[in-house]
């Protein structure tokens, strides 16, 4: 059988059968093996220089950093966790976006809780871990520090503190509710900065294990309590790990409504469509809802508290590839975003019952808007959602209009 890509086979265009279609030499089998040794070489090189791989491999790279990981939570059978959760050490370069060594470091964890870092490289890091958030304890990264360096290097679990609360409307609990709490500025060294709790029949909430000494929010994550909303969020300051703060009732009162359709100029509907709505929070993530649209284009939210929305589409189009996330609306909506917009802005301060959407079918490519669009999309969050200029608006770049 004739070997692939080898060519013809023997005795094929003039070749004679005796005549090997290669030849092996002690010379070039010298040759071969001084060239797979350097790319050997080469190859190991490279290996061993990925922090994120060098702990399981030979101790070839040099030590950089040792510690451990540290219980503070009365009970936690710390190894068995670290084997269980698979817990790794994160190594978070300072400032992250001037990084002057590797991103995304994990290092493995003994279960005795020991780990060694190992590469061929220095700078100031934050050192972390992968441990489940809000799982029996709370960590409490180190940093940021030089590397390499000498000291010996201790993580600590323990258990933060238990913030509580009661769910209310007009004094009586809310059950089912899901309560955010979170950081009002971002930590440098979290993955997250916020909970989720749920409100039990007598609308009490709990959140056992939160960062000590943060100021803190608690607000109620939108359309999670039907057609009640949040009346504003409850601030306060957590004290040491293993204190508690009761933030006492957060009170709900009816919240607002918003529907309406999407209009697609013509075109069929969306397949898979939904629409999205975000509020403007000063004090961080208080979730999003998401609705989805009917047979006729129709949408409808509930329980959304006064303030600033923000509205995105998504979805895709029959015979069109839209990645979603991604289905931009008409410029010629008032209130949304400059250069080709992916939402719409505005301020909610009443029901809103007959809120079209208008996307936009054209190709462009967003530019970065100008001073004045950006100056008008501004203007545009201090005004009520939906709210038309006088005047009929003229036609988009993609010949849509609003209705």
């Amino acid at each position: 059988m004739e070997p692939a890509g080898r060519g013809p086979a023997p005795g094929a265009q003039g070749e004679s059968e005796s005549e090997p279609a290669f030849v092996v030499t002690r010379r070039g089998m010298l040759i071969s093996g001084i060239l797979l040794a350097l790319a050997g070489i080469s190859l190991a090189a490279y290996v061993n220089t990925d922090p994120a791989d060098a702990p399981d491999r030979p101790e070839q790279a040099p030590v950089i950093a040792r510690g451990r990981i540290v219980s503070r939570v009365p009970g936690l059978d710390l190894g068995r966790e670290i084997e269980a959760n698979a817990i790794r050490v994160l190594v978070i370069p300072q400032p992250f976006y001037q990084a002057t060594m590797p991103t995304g470091v994990r290092v493995g964890v003994e279960k005795s809780g020991e780990f060694v870092i190992r590469g061929n490289w220095k700078g100031h890091a934050i050192l972390s871990t992968n441990w489940p958030e809000g799982y029996k304890a709370v960590e409490k990264p180190v940093g940021p520090i030089d590397l390499p360096t000498e000291v010996s290097i201790e993580i600590e679990l323990v258990p933060g503190v238990a913030i509580t609360g009661r769910v209310v409307h007009e004094g009586r609990p809310v059950a089912g509710a899901k309560v955010v709490v979170g950081a009002t500025q971002a930590l440098e060294f979290s993955r997250s900065c916020y909970r989720v709790a749920v409100s039990d029949a007598q609308g009490r909430f709990m959140v056992p294990h939160f960062y000590e000494h943060t100021k803190i929010y608690a607000g109620l994550q939108l359309g999670s309590a039907r057609d009640l909303a949040v009346v504003r969020p409850v601030e306060a300051e957590t004290g040491a790990s293993g204190e508690s703060l009761d933030l006492g009732d957060l009170a709900l009162e009816r919240g607002y409504r918003i529907a309406g359709k999407i209009v697609p100029g013509g075109r069929p509907m969306p397949l898979d469509c939904s629409v999205r709505i975000d509020m403007d929070w000063p004090y961080g993530w208080l979730g999003f809802d998401i609705s989805r649209v009917d047979g006729n284009g129709r949408f409808e939210f509930g329980g959304i508290p006064q303030g600033i929305v923000r509205i995105s589409l998504d979805g895709r189009w029959p015979g069109e590839r839209v990645r979603p996330g991604q289905m931009r609306l008409d410029r010629s909506m008032p209130g949304t975003e400059p250069e080709g917009a992916l939402g719409l802005v505005g301020k909610v301060e009443q029901d809103v019952l007959d809120l079209k959407l208008v996307p936009d079918f054209s190709t462009r490519p967003l530019r970065p808007p100008s001073r004045d669009a950006l100056a008008r999309f501004e203007q545009a969050r201090t005004r009520p959602i939906g709210e038309v200029d006088g005047g009929e608006p003229g036609p988009s770049p993609s010949g849509a209009r609003t209705p």
